[in-house]
């Protein structure tokens, strides 16, 4: 039986074309991976953000959980996801093979994150859920199901959680596994499918829903609750504006509304533009320094390579501030140079194409002295290598074997055995230790041969500027 996607969600790990082509094939909402643990956020979150508004959709951000303190996790997610509103927001409880949150902390989690926004958000879960809800004690688990239930489940049909009356969006299909439809127009899969959902009313109903409510929401899945409990949210038009808005009107605009987003969320968001920037431009072979959401001189630097090795016409930023003002072009001129084929890397000159020595030098003098330790070292070991075989006559192995074996008893019966190792350390043969000093050499001058080869081919791809 073929479905009806209304959401998809969807991370940095898919690749997004057009959110107008998604809404036009009849999708009315995204829900975006904003954040997961106490400190990892998508890069591509922020920028998305706006496409989808742009396009007419619904806005929703979720939380990947882990087991580490709920209350920094809380406080990442809602840093991270800069809610308006009519952003939904989602606790994505399920497996985690590194660190595992509990139902008991999942329910923390979601007394904390309605106690902080003044409204529920919903719960994202399948197996994990089904597994552990029977854990909550009676207080716990009736707060649990007084939230909207998105399920995970590919087979099918939907096979709720115990408690569980009714799914408010469900994930029929992810990785190309459960019914089709497994893909829809403007994005693509970062594998085998996209994750898609179905919503069982229509698209008012959906956007009525959407965001959540305060404590006073009945949910419409909920065996606690029995009836709709849909409140009246602003449209995602108006959460456009207020993004807008915010930059203007300052701090009267936040005092004005406690719904409004705040210049820090804008920080945010453009610290997220920065790190795609600057993950693109790695990908490109250019060099923007440590992948974060920091301003550098190594990002400057990378940035303006770019912009001059394309040839554009975009002014290249010399601070933060100014990054900010011409990331759009940035990303357009970078989603541009990805599109072709092949897709556009920093281009090099036959001379550092071809590792020429002087060049290396020129660009990397760090090779230089790595260069000369190999050397060294390479010399050193096999020199020293053949004065242990010169000095490493048959007979002084032998003399040193028959010693062995001669005291090997002494061991266990002496009372100073560190005398006792220390004498058979001394009849070791000369030669044993100047091949383990010959070994040691020729470690060193393997490591920096090592380190002349991985800068020489930074230099010749462009990536060491």
């Amino acid at each position: 039986m073929a479905m009806t996607p209304r959401v998809i969600d969807i991370s940095h790990h898919n690749t997004v074309k057009d959110f107008r082509a998604t809404a036009n094939a009849g999708v009315w909402g995204v829900i975006h991976k904003s954040s997961q643990g106490p400190g990892y956020r998508d890069p591509d979150y922020a920028a998305r953000r706006r496409q989808a508004l742009a396009a007419g959709m619904l806005w929703g951000a979720y939380h990947f959980n882990d087991g580490s303190d709920v209350a920094a996790q809380v406080d990442w997610f809602i840093k991270c996801a800069a809610p308006d509103s009519s952003t939904l927001m989602v606790l994505d409880f399920e497996d985690n093979p590194k660190s595992n949150m509990t139902a008991k902390q999942a329910v923390a989690f979601l007394r904390l994150l309605e106690q902080k926004l003044g409204r529920k958000g919903a719960i994202y879960s399948g197996n994990r859920l089904k597994e552990t809800i029977g854990t909550l004690n009676a207080a716990d688990r009736k707060y649990l199901l007084s939230h909207r239930l998105w399920l995970c489940q590919y087979g099918p049909r939907a096979v709720l959680p115990t408690g569980f009356a009714k799914y408010w969006l469900w994930q029929y299909t992810g990785d190309g596994v459960g019914q089709p439809p497994h893909n829809v127009p403007g994005v693509v899969a970062g594998n085998r499918g996209l994750d898609l959902n179905v919503y069982d009313r229509d698209r008012a109903s959906l956007a009525a829903e959407w965001a959540g409510a305060g404590s006073a929401i009945a949910s419409i899945m909920s065996v606690v609750a029995g009836d709709d409990g849909a409140s009246s949210h602003a449209s995602q038009a108006a959460a456009d504006q207020a993004d807008d808005a915010a930059d203007d009107a300052g701090d009267a605009a936040t005092s004005a509304t406690e719904d409004a987003p705040t210049p820090a969320a804008d920080d945010v968001a453009a610290e997220a533009d920065l790190y795609a920037v600057k993950r693109r431009l790695k990908a490109m072979n250019y060099n923007p320094g440590v992948l974060n959401a920091e301003w550098g001189g190594m990002t400057a630097g990378a940035i303006a390579g770019f912009i001059n090795d394309r040839g554009g016409s975009i002014a290249p930023p010399a601070s933060f501030a100014a990054f900010i003002e011409v990331k759009d072009d940035l990303r357009s001129e970078l989603a541009r140079a990805e599109d072709e084929v092949p897709p556009f890397v920093r281009p090099v000159s036959e001379a550092r194409a071809s590792g020429d020595a002087s060049t290396v030098a020129t660009v990397a003098p760090e090779a230089v002295p790595a260069k000369r330790s190999f050397l060294k070292a390479a010399w050193a070991a096999v020199a020293t290598f053949f004065t242990a075989v010169w000095t490493a006559l048959s007979d002084k192995i032998s003399a040193a074997w028959d010693f062995f074996t001669d005291h090997k008893d002494d061991l266990g019966d002496s009372s100073s055995w560190l005398s006792t190792v220390g004498g058979y350390l001394a009849e070791v043969p000369v030669s044993l230790w100047i091949l383990l000093g010959a070994a040691g050499l020729a470690w060193i001058a393997y490591d920096a041969r090592d380190s002349v080869n991985k800068i020489t081919e930074q230099v010749k791809t462009g990536a060491r500027q």
